[in-house]
Formats: structure tokens, sequence, C-alpha cells
């Protein structure tokens, strides 16, 4: 009987402003694979197939990310809370300095060992060629990843949550009507190559809004 049930409207519409843009982050960058398919299938079976499996390996990094990026958003917001901007600040670079440790790791371990990777999913040697130029030019933004990431959470800790969806939906959704020119010019390797770009422009956005937006003037 210690538990007292109540429904505040305003609270609860404060919850949809700062959570509705991130849940829409992350359904948009998740579907964009799933559109990507019919121009990636165009290559044959194996392409998509390597697809799919280059995205599961670089899931290793995303997990990670998104595990600082958690322990980002509860520092950022404590600091905040405090009254003590500066330090939020700091929490968020360190942070994504932090992450970025493991990732760079892993993007070795992509460039150099990507076919061994790949053969822990499958056996057919075309999907594991396809997939492990995935996974090189995958490595080289896998510290782009885990900006992105932990300052993205960064972000939503504050409050700050509409800009940053605008960014990674803009950088994510560019990928569909790019994807198609890229390939007819540079085949696959081109597809590859322009879900690494867009990946390294979400990092680089997501640390010019943590360095010059006003996310430490919003009150969630």
């Amino acid at each position: 009987r210690g538990v007292r049930l109540a429904f505040d409207p305003a609270i609860a519409w404060r919850i949809i402003v700062v959570g509705l843009p991130v849940m829409l982050a992350g359904f948009l960058f998740s579907g964009i694979y799933i559109l990507l398919v019919p121009t990636v299938r165009a290559f044959g079976v194996p392409a998509p197939a390597a697809l799919g499996v280059g995205h599961k390996i670089e899931g290793l990094s995303y997990m990670m990310s998104v595990g600082f990026g958690l322990a980002a958003a509860t520092l950022v917001g404590q600091n905040l809370g405090a009254g003590k901007p500066d330090r939020a600040r700091r929490a968020g670079w360190v942070t994504a300095l932090v992450a970025a440790v493991p990732t760079l790791l892993l993007g070795v371990l992509f460039a150099c060992i990507p076919r061994a990777l790949a053969g822990f999913f499958t056996t057919d040697p075309a999907t594991i060629a396809d997939a492990a130029l995935y996974l090189r030019f995958a490595s080289f933004v896998q510290v782009a990843l885990a900006f992105e990431e932990v300052l993205f959470a960064s972000l939503s800790g504050a409050g700050y949550t509409f800009w940053p969806m605008i960014w990674v939906a803009v950088l994510s959704a560019i990928r569909i009507p790019l994807a198609s020119l890229v390939a007819l010019r540079w085949g696959l390797a081109g597809i590859w190559a322009l879900l690494a770009v867009t990946a390294l422009g979400r990092g680089v956005s997501m640390a010019v809004l943590w360095k010059f937006a006003r996310w430490d003037r919003v009150r969630a």
C-alpha cells in the first residue's frame, strides 16, 4: 500500500517529446538495412547474405558503444541535474574516448581477419568474400560508431533528442537513393563504402552537436 499510482499529463508529454525522436532514430537505422536489400540483391544471392553477416559482426561494436552510451546518459543527466554542465560535457567526451578503445581494436580485427570472422556465420565462399569486403570498409569507422552512439546517448541524457534524430535520420535515409547511384559505378564495393561514409558522417555530426549545440540549456 506504499505505492501511489498517479498520471501526470505534463510528465507524460515530456517523456514523449524526449523519447519519440530516439525511438524514430533507432527504427530508421534498422529499417534502412531492410530497404537496402533490393539494391544489394542485384549483385547476386551472396550479397544480401553478406550484408546480414557484416551487420551482425559489426553489431559487436554497436553493443559495446550502446553500453557505454547508457553510462554516458546517466552521467550527463546527473551532472546537469546537479548544475554542473561543464562536468556533463566532459563526461560525454571521456566516455566516447573510452568506448573508442575496444571499437578500435575490433576495427583492427575487421581489417586483418575479415574472412575468418565471416566464416563463423557461413561456409559459402562468395558470401565470405562479400562479407569480408564489407568488414574492411567498416573497419575504418568503428571509432566513429563509438562516438555516434555514446554522444547520441549523452544528448538523450540531457533531453536534447530532436536534432540528433534529424541528423541520424538524414544520414541514414540518403543511403537508399545513393546506393543505387554508387552501385552503377563501383558495384557492391560502392555500397559498402557508402555505408561506411554515412556512418562516419553520423559520428561527426554527433560530435559537432555535442561541441556546439545548446543541449545544456534543455530542461527534461
